[in-house]
């Protein structure tokens, strides 16, 4: 739960400030058992990969640098992958390293 909450605030904010705030919500997590390593991993991954959308600051740059005619386009694109990015990404690093 805790890494849907770093994909979706970091949609719109950036995944650095994101990470540093959802940081200290994980003790509880490590002394319930969860790997500090994997914990660490998937929430830093959960935060980065939802950061690649026109809201957030990787993102926005790759679209200020894209051509004027191609910039609707890349909008579209990249906000349907931060969209979609928001349910898979937490999913995905959890289970990638949740365990580890």
């Amino acid at each position: 739960m805790l890494c849907y909450v770093a994909g979706i605030t970091s949609f719109a904010a950036s995944s650095i400030a994101v990470f540093a705030t959802v940081m200290p919500l994980l003790p509880p997590l490590v002394a319930a058992g969860v790997s500090p390593v994997g914990g660490v991993l998937a929430l830093a991954l959960a935060s980065v990969l939802v950061d690649l959308n026109p809201l957030g600051i990787t993102g926005g740059l790759i679209l200020g640098a894209a051509e004027p005619s191609a910039r609707s386009r890349l909008f579209r694109q990249l906000l349907i992958y931060g969209l979609i990015s928001i349910v898979v990404a937490p999913v995905l690093t959890w289970a990638a390293f949740g365990w580890w």
